[in-house]
């Protein structure tokens, strides 16, 4: 049993690292309020992951749904009424093996469709996502070498994960490199705080697209990176609630052709944000009991 807890453990941590998140269920509200020449944004997000030991490694299998409704205020220079909220439905395959004592690794597939949803459904309405992760773990550090493709990313490319993790002592953690890094201090079992700086965005496809005079406009993409403050509280052995504020460091939001180029930008600007989130996860049980 404790192997088999250890195994899921591990894999968490890695398709963490390719966007997923290491609670079994977990719901997320927030937002960016607009300044008087920015668009707003209000998103939500639901997540489910369902890990499955097997005779050799993990298979893990997720759902996803996200809803993001943005207000332009008073926008005039372009019409906007199929702008104004976009929708995102995703399933995930993951598998995670150990190639050695140190090494491991982690591939995963994730279609999705993402879109405006103002006509019938098409091929151009889906998103193919997924990665390669490969871990060497020690005794209180991770070292994560991969290549992604996440349109949560708001990025319709491969990026590479380089990232090196260390538990430093029972309180303090951290996680250095692309595409997360974050600080985090724990001051009781129940509650942390965790300081961030990580990517963030979208990519949508336009149902009815929208012409300009340089071109073809098919999709929505929102990209962006935020920095910010996390406070983590455990409820109960299962259930968590996690506040974050902060402020985005770079953000664009654009129209593009199939071939990603930028037809229209909307020129928002940075600005504060917040969320709250819901999660819930039998493995912190585990945890303790073990």
């Amino acid at each position: 049993m404790t192997n088999k807890i250890l195994m899921i453990l591990l894999l968490f941590s890695v398709v963490n690292v390719v966007g997923q998140d290491r609670n079994l269920f977990n719901i997320e509200i927030g937002g960016l309020p607009a300044s008087s020449d920015a668009v707003s944004l209000k998103m939500v997000e639901a997540k489910l992951n369902i890990p499955v030991k097997l005779k050799t490694g993990v298979l893990i299998n997720s759902l996803s749904f996200s809803s993001l409704k943005l207000d332009y205020e008073d926008y005039q220079l372009l019409n906007t009424d199929e702008l104004e909220e976009f929708k995102a439905v995703s399933y995930s395959i993951g598998y995670m093996n150990r190639i050695n004592e140190k090494w491991s690794y982690m591939v995963n597939f994730s279609p999705q469709i993402a879109s405006n949803f103002e006509a019938s459904l098409t091929l151009d309405d889906f998103n193919f996502n997924g990665g390669v992760i490969f871990t060497k773990t020690s005794s209180n550090s991770k070292l994560n070498l991969g290549l992604v493709i996440n349109s949560g990313f708001g990025l319709a490319v491969p990026l590479p994960v380089i990232s090196y993790s260390k538990q430093v002592n029972e309180r303090f953690s951290y996680v250095l490199g692309m595409p997360v890094t974050k600080a985090e201090y724990k001051f009781n079992k129940r509650n942390k705080v965790s300081l961030f700086v990580k990517p963030k965005g979208f990519i949508a496809n336009l149902s009815n697209n929208i012409q300009f005079e340089n071109g073809l406009a098919k999709k929505a993409r929102y990209t962006s990176i935020v920095s910010g403050l996390s406070f983590g509280h455990q409820i109960d052995d299962n259930w968590g609630i996690n506040f974050n504020g902060g402020y985005q460091l770079y953000s664009n939001y654009s129209l593009q052709s199939n071939d990603r180029t930028e037809l229209y930008d909307f020129n928002t600007s940075n600005g504060i944000y917040a969320s709250v989130g819901l999660s819930f996860n039998l493995i912190n049980n585990k945890k303790r009991k073990n």
